[in-house]
């Protein structure tokens, strides 16, 4: 997110940043097991495009499947934040990221 390739770096190092709250819950997959989900709430400030920082909210959540980490960043202008904070952690809270099992068909089976 904040590498030169990414989002929020590719004008520059993003110094400014703050975690203001982590929680790891458990959700519950359709097959009624459960999953792990880190939910963050981040504060930073990353250089625009004209080389003056912006400060921002964002809300991510992250989780691993099939030995690979899914990951949703949804954000605003840090003015804007309080405005838009139950809308961001509605689309938070509806992220999920579920393996699916291929079935193989015998060899020669149509």
């Amino acid at each position: 997110m904040f590498d030169p390739a990414g989002k929020y770096g590719q004008y520059g190092q993003c110094d400014d940043r703050t975690v203001k709250k982590s929680t790891l819950e458990l959700l519950t997959l359709p097959s009624g097991g459960k999953q792990p989900y880190r939910r963050i709430e981040l504060k930073f400030a990353p250089l625009s495009y004209n080389a003056n920082t912006v400060e921002r909210r964002a809300l991510i959540s992250a989780t691993s499947v099939g030995g690979s980490v899914f990951i949703l960043v949804t954000g605003s202008l840090a003015n804007r934040f309080k405005a838009m904070k139950e809308d961001l952690v509605g689309v938070q809270e509806s992220f999920r990221a579920t393996g699916q099992t291929k079935s193989v068909q015998p060899a020669g089976a149509s």
